[in-house]
Parts: structure tokens; C-alpha cells; sequence
């Protein structure tokens, strides 16, 4: 489930892992910027901050390898 959001002057993207044997890797595709990319514990929800609130959002988030 990914749901995209602002907070304060950030934004964030809501990620869960409903995988429940392992972890899953993503990369968030931001437009101009490097991609903040990161780890999921298996069957875990993370809240991830990628941007200033001014900035361009997130087009998607991608599986990658891990």
C-alpha cells in the first residue's frame, strides 16, 4: 500500500511490506533529484520523508533489488 501525503513542510510516502517472509528494498522516483531509496522488515509499515514540501512530488515508488 503506498499513499503519498504532506506534512508540515515535508512530504511523505507511506509504505508497507506485505510480503511476511522477506524484506522488501524500494527506490522513490522524485523528478530531478537523486532517488531516496531504502529497506522494509518484512510485514512492516514505514513512513518515509523524501522531500521539502516545495518541491516536486514523487512520481511512484519502485521494488528494487535488495
Amino acid at each position: 500500500m503506498r499513499k503519498f501525503y504532506t506534512k508540515g513542510h515535508q512530504r511523505y510516502v507511506r509504505l508497507t511490506n506485505l510480503c511476511s517472509r522477506r524484506p522488501a528494498c524500494y527506490v522513490i522516483v522524485v523528478p530531478h533529484h537523486a532517488d531516496p531509496r531504502g529497506r522494509l522488515s518484512k510485514g512492516a509499515t514505514k513512513n518515509v520523508r523524501y522531500a521539502q514540501a516545495s518541491s516536486e512530488r514523487a512520481l511512484y515508488v519502485k521494488n528494487a533489488r535488495c
